[in-house]
């Protein structure tokens, strides 16, 4: 099935978490009264969100709330990302980092793993319970009673639910009845599940897991089951507060068991959603009963034990807030919020009712919304998980370390004491308290217009400071035209829910999303270039405005480009005595490289493998063997899977899958696109800038110019003798349609296009690769690197190709190496022959492109643009009628 989604009116980018100075008055501590000073008439609040839910707020939750509260004023701050582990880890470092969430504002925004045991028991958090005592307005009947309950402990209430997510058990039914075994219930029990396991786990001849029964990862889903198993608090409720009880005879026996349920299912598994047993949220089931995703229709049933895990999302108030009343006030108002509760299950049973008759609850079936309601009713919480990560501590010490359960517990047993004897020395340190900033002033109308600035990012921006230092001096520089720049992620920002480019009046995206958008949503921007002086065509990187180009006009500026390159690990050459990749080095030396490498793999992983654009690593592969199947020079693109020089190219670089030289993931219905879970291939290939999976940069100094966490090294793909493909997505500035800036919005992109060090990725320009500042400001290792790509680039027997996320703009392109992709999955994965699936897939392709020609241009005086991609779709349904499903979807 091939999965496409786009919206009308702009791009929807999904997304992930949440400092500092004023008086500290504290209101915190074990059912402490509520100490309240004199507010003045007008209150000013502050509440950090995530920079893309902004807009939200601002115009609409926030003038909603101050209309009915006339006295109160609330501000948005900027949510900043909390790093590290809970307190089973590092007890320390988790404090810190809650000093930080408690510190940013008056009211937060909070998840289950932000208020535990350890963080109110450091008076990090405003206890709530007797506001809410006296509150006769609140109706506490209208909350889901096991919700309400879920950030009640020690005789306090540290916030209040919002909503939550459910992780339940989820079962491919096929493959159990393959197995002949009964499907899952309620009423499983630890033997239960190890016994399906072990009928249901594939392995090879040699023994090895192909497929596990069970997908189980270590402080991740594991915690929930353990908590079902148990089906009890790890805790004394007899002691205010309550104290640790790890300790008993249930968790003995529980980690006298699970060595066998170990022992069926791999420690680090290697696939990710392939196990027909899974646990894991309820929304993958509901998603995956809506029509998303390519997996068989999975059923859902509560955990062994009888439970489900609900991980419950809430509003908390900043114990350092100097007004209480007034935070209370308007996060008991935000429980209140439909739109808050985005794919989550509302904790207030009245928006319980709206959200099942619309949107996402809506594509329910029955039967996941009868499980939503027992989840609810049978589920455990936060207040429930309290130690429990310290149970995983002992779990993992039996497991990895050969320890004997009892010493294992009592361990975890004594680090929880301690880790709760932490947490109260730090309320007494004066250091170790939150405190929060005083809101910042807002800009005075006649200082000029303020520009909305949007910026695609899949988590917090990276270089937010250094941007708005630019911004700021942009208005020094524009007085009385633009009095603020405001800089929002569209997307994945800290626990986002993404955002629409509509929103702004400048945006940045990490491609180009020109192919396929609506061209009447933005601004072509030829007028502007023609009248700038310092524009000047020649200077970009060959094929960097081709790529925003339609229709013979401009419609983005580029400002990076993200070529996809290989890492290696110098290291692992060396110790295989195989000779290092150079820039310009050959398909020969790439294959004796592999060879090389093969024995010396940890594990017996591959040499090489795609961090996560396969498809197109793998194209340039078969460019490098002499096949070009894709011809990306034309629009739309030429293909010829069937060419014998191009079939002996692909098939050279799948049998190199075959002999597992290299990794292979199915393609066909990802699109090319595959996240690689391992980190044990000496060799990888991925995005230079932009999307880097891995996490890893490589360093300005140091041995061969290697990254300072692990010791890898970009460098070119090798190139053939007849082609070099080289797949590069473009970093791409916009201007909204709608905007009434139009013309400082150019002026602000034109600047930041200039800076393309602030998305840490190579310049789109040939000047700045040539200027010295180059070296300084990436170091010399990776300047060099981008300017062999400059040289390749702008060759002119280079093929230019749109990498990963560039390749999503484009339908059509994506319809085409789906059939390809297809073939390829087939030969590599399911044994079937090569030449007669490449033959299946010319005839799919040819199908679909004659049809695809025949649509008009996108006219918005004459047509929707969903009328349009539905036509785009109808062709993909007519050349593939196996692919039906996809009918509706451009609406």
């Amino acid at each position: 099935m091939l999965n496409v989604s786009f919206r009308r009116r702009g791009l929807r980018i999904g997304a992930l978490t949440a400092v500092a100075a004023a008086t500290l008055v504290a209101f915190a501590g074990i059912a402490n009264p509520v100490v309240s000073r004199a507010q003045s008439s007008t209150t000013i609040l502050t509440i950090a969100v995530p920079d893309n839910q902004k807009e939200l707020y601002t115009n609409t939750i926030i003038p909603d709330f101050e209309k009915a509260n006339p006295t109160i004023i609330v501000q948005t701050v900027t949510s900043t990302a909390q790093g590290g582990g809970g307190a089973a880890s590092n007890v320390s470092t988790f404090l810190t980092n809650e000093q930080t969430l408690a510190s940013q504002s008056d009211v937060l925004l909070v998840r289950s793993t932000d208020v535990t045991a350890e963080s109110t028991r450091a008076g990090y958090f405003l206890n709530l319970q007797p506001l809410v005592d006296g509150d006769s307005a609140l109706n506490q009947a209208d909350f889901y009673p096991t919700l309400f309950k879920a950030f009640q402990w020690d005789q306090g209430m540290w916030a209040l639910p919002l909503n939550t997510d459910a992780t339940i058990l989820s079962y491919d039914a096929a493959a159990f009845d393959k197995a002949g075994v009964n499907y899952p219930t309620a009423k499983w029990t630890l033997d239960d599940l190890i016994a399906a396991v072990k009928k249901l786990t594939i392995t090879d001849q040699s023994g090895a897991v192909v497929t596990p029964g069970l997908e189980l990862f270590q402080g991740n889903n594991d915690i929930p089951l353990y908590m079902s198993l148990l089906g009890k608090p790890l805790y004394d409720a007899n002691a205010i507060p309550n104290p640790p009880a790890l300790d008993t005879p249930d968790v003995q026996a529980l980690l006298n068991n699970l060595p066998n349920l170990f022992a069926v299912i791999p420690a680090q598994s290697s696939t990710f959603g392939a196990a027909p047993i899974q646990i894991g949220s309820i929304r993958q089931l509901a998603f995956g009963r809506i029509g998303n995703g390519n997996a068989a229709p999975r059923t859902g049933v509560l955990l062994p034990g009888g439970h489900a895990y609900l991980n419950v999302s809430g509003v908390a108030v900043s114990s350092s807030t100097q007004f209480p009343e007034a935070a209370y006030t308007f996060a008991k108002f935000l429980t209140t919020r439909s739109d808050l509760s985005g794919a989550g299950y509302p904790a207030r049973q009245s928006l319980t009712a709206a959200a099942t008759t619309g949107g996402f609850f809506q594509r329910l079936d029955p039967a996941v919304k009868q499980l939503y309601s027992d989840a609810i009713a049978n589920g455990l919480t936060p207040a429930d998980r309290r130690y429990y990560d310290f149970l995983q501590t002992a779990i993992t010490a039996v497991r990895t370390n050969n320890t004997d359960a009892k010493t294992a517990i009592a361990t975890a047993q004594s680090n929880a004491l301690a880790a709760e004897q932490t947490a109260l020395t730090v309320k007494t340190d004066a250091s170790k308290v939150a405190v929060v900033a005083t809101p910042v002033p807002t800009v005075a109308p006649s200082a000029g217009i303020t520009l909305k600035f949007g910026f695609s990012s899949f988590g917090p921006i990276q270089h937010r400071a250094e941007m708005q230092a630019l911004a700021d001096q942009f208005v020094k520089d524009n007085p009385g035209v633009v009095g603020r720049v405001d800089i929002t992620t569209i997307g994945g920002g800290p626990r986002g829910n993404g955002g629409s480019t509509s929103d702004f009046d400048a945006y940045y995206l990490p491609y180009s999303n020109v192919p396929n958008t609506a061209l009447d949503t933005i601004l072509s921007l030829d007028p502007y270039l023609t009248a700038d002086k310092n524009f000047d065509k020649q200077d970009f990187l060959n094929g960097a405005l081709a790529q925003v180009t339609r229709d013979n006009k401009i419609w983005a500026l580029p400002m990076n480009v993200q070529p996809t390159v290989m890492y290696y690990d110098p290291l692992a050459f060396g110790n295989a005595g195989a000779a290092k990749p150079t820039v310009g080095w050959d398909i020969s030396a790439f294959y004796d490289s592999l060879k090389a490498l093969a024995p010396t793999v940890q594990n017996g992983n591959p040499p090489f493998t795609a961090q996560s654009d396969y498809g197109s690593s793998l194209l340039m592969l078969m460019a490098a063997y002499g096949g070009l199947p894709i011809d990306f020079r034309t629009n739309p693109v030429t293909i010829n899977f069937t060419d014998p020089a191009n079939v002996a190219a692909m098939q050279q670089v799948l049998d190199l899958a075959k002999n597992k030289l290299i990794d292979y993931k199915a393609l066909g219905n990802v699109l090319g696109f595959s996240v690689n879970s391992s980190l044990n291939n000496p060799v990888y290939s991925q995005e230079l800038g932009g999307l880097n999976l891995r996490g890893v940069i490589p360093s300005q100094s140091g041995p061969d110019n290697a990254p300072s966490a692990q010791n890898y090294t970009p460098v070119t793909f090798p190139k053939g003798s007849k082609y070099q493909l080289m797949a590069y997505s473009v970093g791409t500035l916009y201007i909204n349609a709608s905007t009434q800036n139009a013309d400082a919005a150019y002026r602000w992109i034109a600047l930041l296009a200039q800076h393309p060090e602030l998305t840490n990725a190579m310049p789109a320009r040939n000047s700045a690769l040539a200027d010295p500042k180059l070296d300084t400001t990436f170091g010399v290792g990776l300047a060099a690197i981008y300017r062999a790509v400059g040289t390749i680039l702008n060759d002119p027997n280079t093929i230019g190709s749109p990498s990963l996320v560039g390749g999503f703009a484009n339908i059509s392109n994506l319809a085409v190496q789906h059939w390809l992709f297809q073939a390829w999955d087939d030969y590599v994965l399911n044994g079937k022959d090569l030449a007669s699936g490449l033959s299946d897939a010319q005839g799919y392709a040819t199908t679909f492109l004659t049809c695809f020609s025949g649509v008009p241009s996108f006219d918005p005086s004459q047509e929707k643009y969903s009328d349009y991609t539905t036509a785009i779709l109808n062709c993909v349904i007519k050349a593939d009628p196996r692919l039906s499903n996809l009918r509706g979807l451009g609406r």
